[in-house]
């Protein structure tokens, strides 16, 4: 009798464990940078481009380097970035390990990440070439380095305006 009683409060401990620990990295996700970046709480306005896909791209300068075209989707959990850009940038060493399935080089961190006048610092990063960015930026003739996701667009209060072609990020 005493086993069956204990084994549901090691259970619920377990649960309890991986519920607080989730808790405490999505906290560190969304509190990681919340503050003013340059000149205070007033929303950046940040122009994209719609390709014919209706995907938005906008052009971002990664630690001090580019700019680069990131498709900016609020349906990806991740901010992706292909493995040329992520070399380039910093984001990774160059002798990185790859993956020979979609040259996945693992995760990343992008010190300084630039949206015209709005700076975002210590963005992580998943780093692999994915093929439909690939396919998207040969069908356009002009390269696509990446996609630009929740680890970024969660610091801000985002606001998209499809007439103005324009993205609002608030701290």
């Amino acid at each position: 009798m005493a086993r069956a009683r204990s084994r549901p409060v090691r259970i619920g401990l377990l649960v309890a464990a991986v519920v607080a620990g989730g808790v405490t990295l999505r906290s560190s996700l969304l509190r990681a940078d919340r503050g003013p970046e340059k000149g205070g709480d007033a929303a950046r306005v940040v122009p994209f481009e719609t390709l014919p896909s209706n995907h938005m791209v906008v052009r971002a300068k990664l630690n001090g380097k580019g700019p680069y075209r990131l498709v900016f989707d609020l349906g990806s959990p991740v901010t992706l970035l292909a493995g040329k850009a992520a070399e380039q940038s910093g984001a990774i060493p160059k002798d990185a390990p790859r993956s020979f399935l979609f040259g996945v080089r693992g995760e990343g961190k992008v010190e300084s990440l630039e949206l015209g006048e709005l700076t975002a610092r210590d963005v992580p990063v998943v780093v692999m070439d994915h093929p439909a960015l690939k396919a998207l930026g040969g069908l356009l003739g002009k390269p696509l380095d990446g996609i630009l996701g929740y680890t970024f667009f969660a610091r801000y209060r985002t606001t998209l305006d499809y007439q103005a072609k324009t993205l609002a990020f608030t701290p």
